[in-house]
């Protein structure tokens, strides 16, 4: 098994900022990934994307421990807050959605503000997508709509040139849809840092989506489910879900999506377990050579998933994660063709009876020759 990670992005208006790295943190391998959707400007989106990774492994301390991580996270995003709210000038602000996956003990950690999404989808939860996020949307969120007229905030929808309200509901002043967020230095009044923090034990086989609203606002989670299922590499997939949407809906928004897969070869469910294990036992050295353990070094196996640094093409290369090891089952990791084999069945057959044949043709030859001997003797005597 191995993680692997890919992103894609789509540009309307220049205000999405993403960044992967990969990080040690005491000892234990760490996937990091953020996402952030800027508006009022790009000026929010890009400082998070300079500045929250460092923020975080800083606070997390050398500690990889749930616990740990989400209290980095928590104090990044406040930190992440003051210092744009500092910006002279600055009033543009950005959701924000930070993911550590701690490929050792196989944790996810989410930390979020506002509706940049994350969802976790994996055939072993029934082929569905499991929200890992929160969404912070005011038309969405019962709990941010009370916050906010408790703190006075006027709530309504915007009005066109015309007269008529549309669009989703927002709070006034401000005018903002989301109501956590980094920045929005002049709608301090309502506007929310504080993170939604959770942590997940990752699935053996899954994948994790994090996407701006672009996405989700241009497809259905059915859909997305659908082709997540589908991931073979996760650059492929993102780019997937993002044409898809622009197709769907035309490019309306900025898009980014970040898909984080680690991919498990399975048993195939047309053997019974008595027949596998009898086909194991007629296998030949060499394709006993190809039988590959869950949890075994993949450097072994036929390549599934591209490296980081194959994954990436518009991004600084990160190195291939291994992953932690689950003793499992046996699975053949690969398909036998059945032509092929008996070819070769038939061509080794054919070796071996040629062998045959010169090794008799030399026991005869050489009693002939002994004979011939015999008689020469004979005559001479």
């Amino acid at each position: 098994m191995s993680f692997a990670i890919g992103s894609s992005f789509r540009v309307k208006k220049g205000e999405d900022a993403h960044d992967l790295r990969r990080e040690v943190i005491g000892g234990e391998p760490v996937v990091l990934a953020m996402v952030a959707d800027g508006h009022g400007g790009s000026a929010a989106s890009a400082f998070c994307r300079d500045f929250i990774f460092d923020a975080f492994l800083e606070r997390a301390n050398g500690d990889a421990s749930a616990e740990s991580l989400q209290a980095a996270g928590r104090d990044a995003f406040h930190r992440a807050h003051a210092e744009v709210h500092a910006i002279p000038g600055c009033t543009a602000g950005c959701t924000l959605t930070l993911c550590a996956v701690n490929e050792q003990r196989g944790e996810l950690t989410c930390c979020n503000v506002g509706d940049t999404l994350a969802y976790l989808v994996s055939s072993e939860l029934a082929g569905t997508a499991q929200m890992v996020s929160a969404d912070h949307r005011i038309d969405h969120s019962e709990e941010e709509r009370a916050r906010l007229k408790a703190l006075g905030g006027n709530l309504s929808k915007a009005v066109s040139p015309d007269g008529q309200p549309g669009g989703p509901l927002r709070v006034y002043p401000g005018g903002l849809a989301v109501a956590r967020g980094i920045g929005d230095a002049d709608c301090a009044d309502f506007v929310s840092c504080e993170p939604h923090v959770e942590t997940r034990t990752l699935p053996d086989d899954f994948v994790l989506v994090v996407a701006t609203d672009g996405l989700w606002d241009g497809t259905t989670l059915k859909q997305v489910t659908r082709i997540a299922l589908k991931a073979r590499t996760p650059e492929a997939t993102a780019e997937k879900l993002l044409k898809l949407s622009v197709k769907l809906c035309g490019l309306f928004d900025d898009m980014t999506c970040i898909i984080v897969q680690r991919k498990v070869r399975k048993l195939s469910t047309s053997l019974s377990s008595q027949n596998s294990v009898n086909t194991e036992s007629r296998l030949s050295p060499a394709r006993k050579s190809r039988i590959a353990f869950d949890g075994a070094d993949d450097s072994s196996l036929p390549r599934r998933l591209s490296s980081f640094d194959e994954q990436r093409s518009s991004s600084p290369p990160l190195s291939t994660l291994a992953t932690k090891g689950h003793p499992g089952s046996v699975a053949v990791s690969s398909v036998v063709d059945v032509g092929a084999r008996a070819s070769s069945d038939i061509s080794s057959s054919k070796s071996r009876l040629k062998k045959s044949c010169d090794a008799g043709s030399l026991v005869g030859a050489a009693e002939r020759v002994q004979r011939r001997t015999q008689r020469e003797s004979l005559s001479a005597q």
